[in-house]
């Protein structure tokens, strides 16, 4: 995908989403856009971010899932929200999502840009836990994995992987009671997208089949 589509695509979500983007971003990305990264599953993309903080966590989240819902056609305006393998997920409207969601280590780090960043997807096998795997890179991606998803929606499709884990939100759910042990379940979840939707797993459960994204430098 070329700098120049890339940017068509933004355009577009920027006039259909009313994000309210300027000309200025626009020529600023233009100049300095990096060139599409060497390696397998490496994708050059944007981090878009609307506010600061818990209220600018949840503007982004909210506008990032509106416009997946738009390219793909599907809706992601509600996420499955679950823990492991429940046999019930709870199925929770976005207003109710939103009020779940974090950044992690903390939305403290949100702050509004629209940047470019480079993401690799890697792959395993089995049944890793994503406790493990969270801080392997410097930034874990969160929104930058809902951006890649309406920019280049093919790689939702995957390559031997089927969706892409999302480390860098955590879920809460400290009003709830684990379902296994009875225990006060917290900050314990994290996002996966694939092209059929938006589904929050058990941080402490392994799920096989996810690509892992890094952010490089």
């Amino acid at each position: 995908m070329t700098v120049e589509e890339q940017l068509a695509a933004l355009r577009r979500a920027n006039e259909e989403e009313g994000w309210g983007i300027g000309d200025s971003v626009f020529a600023r990305l233009s100049a300095d856009a990096p060139g599409w990264p060497e390696g397998e599953m490496s994708y050059r993309s944007l981090r878009i971010r609307f506010g600061e903080g818990k209220e600018g966590v949840a503007r982004t989240f909210k506008a990032h899932c509106k416009r997946l819902e738009r390219i793909l056609n599907r809706d992601h305006t509600q996420a499955r929200l679950g823990h492991g393998q429940r046999p019930a997920f709870d199925v929770l409207d976005m207003n109710e999502v939103v009020k779940r969601v974090r950044l992690w280590p903390g939305n403290q780090n949100h702050k509004s840009c629209v940047e470019w960043v480079v993401i690799r997807l890697v792959t395993y096998d089995g049944w890793p836990i994503m406790r493990g795997w969270r801080g392997r890179g410097k930034v874990d991606p969160a929104d930058e994995v809902l951006v890649l998803g309406w920019l280049l929606p093919s790689v939702l499709r995957g390559n031997g992987y089927h969706g892409i884990a999302i480390p860098g939100y955590a879920v809460d759910y400290s009003d709830e009671l684990d379902y296994d042990s009875g225990k006060e379940r917290g900050w314990d979840e994290y996002f996966h997208l694939s092209d059929g939707g938006l589904y929050a797993l058990a941080a402490d459960h392994g799920y096989s089949g996810n690509a892992y994204p890094l952010l490089k430098k």
